[in-house]
């Protein structure tokens, strides 16, 4: 879909996504290092960003919610989804990008919640933890970036730029990701 909104793009929507479009074919080896279909499959909830989350009124979280999503898949699309959540506060279509962070101190947090059931996940799946995290917010920027070019056919937008906005707040976490992979490796490698 991403190839054929680059071919049929709104010209001065593809001239506004420069920058954009320039991360994405930069980071796409990055991106292809791990090849989740090679990942065993398990049931997914595929959408576990922290608002599908229940919590209980003292902040324990007690399942998840909308679980239309659930069907096979990586459970790298999970653990990315809910982390993409976790380390960046901002909302998904912030516009200030000064307010979009990467919260090593929350990744931590949530690998210790994790390994204490380490035993659900294999050792390939518990490696590529810190590629999930750069995964799934540059899967979502490139969805909202493909929407914008194709005249926002997919995501419901309350203002011209929403999509364009989505995209460069979920990929500037994506971006964040990958520099702070060395940390999120060496904080993996304490657990393990």
């Amino acid at each position: 879909q991403f190839d054929e909104a680059m071919i049929h793009a709104i010209p001065h929507r593809k001239d506004k996504a420069k920058e954009l479009l320039q991360f994405i074919h930069t980071n796409m080896v990055f991106i292809r290092s791990v090849d989740p279909q090679k990942m065993p499959q398990r049931i997914c909830h595929n959408d576990t960003k922290l608002n599908n989350i229940l919590f209980s009124k003292d902040d324990k979280a007690l399942c998840l919610i909308d679980l239309d999503t659930i069907m096979p898949g990586s459970t790298l699309f999970d653990l990315g989804d809910i982390l993409r959540t976790l380390v960046n506060p901002a909302a998904e279509n912030e516009i200030d990008q000064e307010k979009i962070e990467f919260s090593i101190d929350m990744y931590r947090h949530f690998l210790q919640g994790l390994f204490q059931n380490r035993q659900i996940l294999s050792e390939i799946e518990i490696k590529a933890i810190p590629w999930s995290v750069v995964y799934m917010p540059f899967l979502h920027g490139l969805r909202a970036l493909t929407d914008y070019l194709m005249g926002d056919q997919y995501y419901a937008v309350n203002y011209a730029d929403e999509n364009l906005d989505r995209a460069r707040s979920l990929l500037k976490v994506s971006s964040l990701g990958i520099e702070n992979q060395d940390e999120m490796k060496r904080l993996l490698n304490d657990y393990l």
